[in-house]
């Protein structure tokens, strides 16, 4: 009786994905299966619900994939602010685990014998960026420990980076907020940032 239940799932499946209904955003609203012949009603009821618990996991393994995807992001840009300080000549260290151990740590630390930077570093596509009011409050911890000043960096889509100290965020309700208007007036560009150093 398995195997019968198998072969409506599969055959429910591909009707699915062939109607189009199959796709990962409309996983957990599918639509009703089609009534297979000889199959008993108990059997198609078990089939059902191995296909909608098949395609409900499915869209978790696509939330996933998208949290994944946005780490996978923020890693690329951490790596490329290293890179890219290493070409100034400017020592600089990515702290992996940052932000999701419960000490506070910054994404890089960067500096010379007479500046050190803590940078918190955020990819966006959208025009403005938010920060956590825990974000901030572990960024300004950690630089009053480790005696170095706090900034964030942002990679604005189609713009490029801006580097804000934190005092110049602005404080809303909720967040903390940075608008890529931002650029030119209270950020430095990377060019621009590295003369400190």
């Amino acid at each position: 009786m398995e195997l019968i239940y198998l072969k409506v799932l599969v055959k429910n499946f591909c009707v699915l994905i062939l109607s189009g209904a199959a796709g990962f955003g409309g996983a957990h609203r599918a639509p009703a299966l089609l009534h297979l012949g000889t199959i008993s009603r108990d059997a198609r009821t078990q089939a059902n619900n191995l296909l909608h618990l098949t395609l409900h996991n499915l869209y978790n393994w696509r939330s996933l994939w998208m949290i994944m995807s946005l780490k996978s992001k923020g890693i690329n840009a951490e790596r490329e602010l290293v890179h890219y300080f290493w070409s100034k000549e400017i020592p600089c260290i990515r702290v992996a685990g940052s932000g999701s151990m419960k000490y506070p740590a910054p994404d890089l630390i960067i500096g010379s014998e007479g500046h050190k930077a803590l940078i918190e570093v955020k990819v966006t596509k959208e025009k403005q960026q938010y920060f956590t009011p825990e974000e901030i409050k572990d960024l300004l911890h950690f630089s009053v420990l480790f005696g170095g000043k706090p900034y964030v960096a942002i990679k604005f889509n189609r713009v490029g980076w801006i580097v804000l100290n934190v005092e110049s965020l602005e404080k809303t309700e909720h967040h903390y907020a940075a608008n890529v208007k931002d650029m030119g007036k209270k950020g430095y560009t990377l060019d621009e940032f590295s003369v400190f150093f």
